[in-house]
This record gives structure tokens, C-alpha cells and sequence, in this order.
């Protein structure tokens, strides 16, 4: 049995068109297209689109748009902390100003 959520594979922002698409059998091409034109009648595309966003589930793999980019700088984080763990802790230092 199919299920609909956002595709992981076919997608242009969140997968939604594209797991639309996975689920009905068409190509994803049409189904923004349709959404684009429904954009125009009130804004009922978009409201889908957005309705379709909220209520579709990602796949357990999918990512984002944009979490690449905040995957990069949980990485980054991640790296700095372990290299703060290998440093030494100074206690009981003093500072002098020199003149």
C-alpha cells in the first residue's frame, strides 16, 4: 500500500509535488505545474501546497532545503567541542598588564 509523503528524491523545495507525483504515478512536472495555476485562482494552490506541507510526513531519510546547511554547521559545532575537550582547563591564572 502507497503512502503519501514528501518524496526524498524528486524534490525542488520540500518534496511535496514530488511525493504527490510517487503517489498518484504522474510526473512531478505536472503536478507543479497544476499547483502553479491553481496559484492563481485565489492563491488555492498555494494553500494546498502549504496544507500538503503541514500534513505530509517526510520519509525517515528526507532532509530539507535547508538542513544541509545547518547540518554543515552542526558538524562544524560538533568538531569545535571535541577539540575543546582535548584542551587543557588553566585554573587559578593571573593576568598582569604590562606597560
Amino acid at each position: 500500500m502507497k503512502k503519501l509523503t514528501r518524496s526524498k528524491t524528486d524534490r525542488m523545495l520540500t518534496g511535496v509535488a514530488g511525493g504527490v507525483s510517487e503517489y498518484l504515478g504522474i510526473d512531478s512536472r505536472i503536478i507543479r505545474i497544476i499547483f502553479i495555476i491553481l496559484a492563481f485562482f485565489h492563491g488555492i494552490g498555494l494553500l494546498a501546497y502549504l496544507i500538503l506541507l503541514v500534513l505530509m510526513p517526510n520519509t525517515q531519510e528526507t532532509t530539507g532545503p535547508f538542513d544541509g546547511m545547518f547540518n554543515q554547521y552542526k558538524s562544524k559545532e560538533q568538531s569545535t567541542t571535541k577539540n575543546n575537550d582535548k584542551r587543557k582547563n588553566l585554573k587559578d591564572v593571573q593576568e598582569f598588564d604590562h606597560k
